[in-house]
């Protein structure tokens, strides 16, 4: 992260509305470049079919991490809902479109199916289009 990265997340952490909208469902707005939550002493997961806008998670210890994707809004539904579909678990850059843009070589960790892949690329960008 640079300096003027650093700076307008400090600025968009400040400006982020949460919504409670019932037992274990937030609403997230106006988030802009704060795109991870976390959660301390989670129940549950994240229910990835009933959540928006929201590309994974991951658990550390007592923690739960919810990654958003861009946009205006996101809807967290925590759960315990098998995953069934690929999701990010933690990337060194931005995920956006399918893909990990990042400011040296991209690397990401994504559930699959088959259980986490390690994802590394040489560029800048490493795509996520054919996780399966």
């Amino acid at each position: 992260m640079t300096a003027s990265e650093y700076v307008r997340w400090v600025a968009d952490f400040q400006g982020v509305r949460l919504f409670r909208e019932g037992p274990g469902r937030w609403k997230i707005r106006d988030y802009g470049a704060c795109r991870t939550l976390r959660f301390d002493h989670p129940a549950s997961g994240v229910d990835l079919e009933r959540s928006r806008n929201v590309l994974g998670f991951r658990r550390d210890r007592e923690r739960l991490f919810v990654h958003l994707g861009p946009g205006p809004e996101a809807l967290v539904v925590l759960g315990d809902a098998e995953p069934a579909r690929p999701y990010v678990v933690d990337a060194n850059g931005f995920p956006e479109q399918g893909r990990i843009t990042s400011h040296s070589a991209a690397a990401a960790r994504v559930w699959t199916p088959r259980g986490v892949e390690e994802l590394r690329s040489e560029d800048r960008v490493l795509e996520l289009k054919d996780v399966r």
